[in-house]
C-alpha cells in the first residue's frame, strides 16, 4: 500500500506532525482491514487531500473508490486540524475500513446493475465500517419505517436519482440507500449467522436479499 499526498496549501499549515499522525493512522487502518479482508488488494493507493468542498457535512471528510486499488480520502483542514489525534485516528478508522470493504467485495462480485444492490454494496461496507471498525455511522442508524424504505427502493424505476436516495432527498430524508443497506445487511446477518465477511466475501447480492426477506 502506499499513502500519496495530493498537492496542497493546506499541508504547510497543518504541519509536519500532523501529516505524520494521518499517514500512520491510514497505514494502521489499512493493516488491520487488510487483515480481517485477505481478498482484497495487496496494492492499494490512498490520496489523502485536505480540501472544504464536496465533503460530509457531519463527518467533514468524504472518502470514494474510484478505481481498483485507489482510494481518495478528503478532510476538511478546518476541522481535522482542531481534531485530538484520537478522533482523527477514528475517523480514519472508519473511512478506510467501508472503502476497503468496497474493494474486497468489488474483487468477488461485480458492481450491481439494480439500485439494491447498489444500497446492498454500501449495507455491507458501512456494516464493517461499524461492526469492526468501531464507528457509529449515521447512515448505518435506519429508523422504525425501514421495511417502508426497503419496499420504496424495491418499486423505484430506472434511472434512479443516486444523489436522492443516496445522499439527500428533497423530502428531508437522508442516506435512504445506505440505511436501507446496512438493514438488509443485518437481517441477512441475524438470519443466516453469517458474519458480514463471509456476506461480503461469497454471497451474491440478491441472496443477501433473500436472506434478508427469508
Amino acid at each position: 500500500m502506499k499513502i500519496h499526498l495530493a498537492e496542497s496549501p493546506h499541508w504547510e499549515e497543518l504541519g509536519e506532525g500532523f501529516r505524520r499522525g494521518l499517514k500512520r493512522a491510514v497505514q494502521s487502518s489499512y493493516n488491520e482491514a487488510a487483515s480481517l479482508l485477505p481478498f482484497g488488494s495487496d496494492h492499494m493507493n490512498i490520496f489523502l487531500q485536505p480540501r472544504e468542498d464536496r465533503l460530509i457535512d457531519e463527518t467533514h471528510d468524504a472518502a470514494q473508490i474510484h478505481v481498483p486499488e485507489l482510494i481518495r480520502f478528503g478532510f476538511s483542514p478546518l476541522h481535522y486540524g482542531s481534531y485530538t489525534a484520537p478522533e482523527i485516528r477514528q475517523r480514519v478508522r472508519e473511512t478506510i475500513f467501508h472503502e476497503m470493504n468496497h474493494d474486497a467485495r468489488l474483487r468477488v462480485n461485480p458492481m450491481p446493475e439494480d439500485f439494491r444492490g447498489i444500497a446492498i454494496l454500501e449495507g455491507l461496507a458501512t456494516v464493517f465500517e461499524r461492526d469492526y471498525g468501531g464507528g457509529e455511522p449515521l447512515w448505518s442508524q435506519y429508523p422504525p419505517e425501514v421495511d417502508d424504505w426497503m419496499e420504496e427502493i424495491g418499486q423505484l424505476g430506472e434511472p434512479v436519482n443516486y444523489d436522492e436516495y443516496m445522499f439527500n432527498h428533497p423530502d428531508g430524508r437522508k442516506w435512504i440507500g445506505y440505511k436501507v443497506g446496512t438493514y438488509i445487511v443485518d437481517r441477512a446477518m441475524k438470519q443466516s449467522g453469517e458474519s458480514v465477511i463471509d456476506l461480503t466475501r461469497h454471497v451474491d447480492y440478491l441472496d443477501i436479499l433473500n436472506m434478508a426477506e427469508a
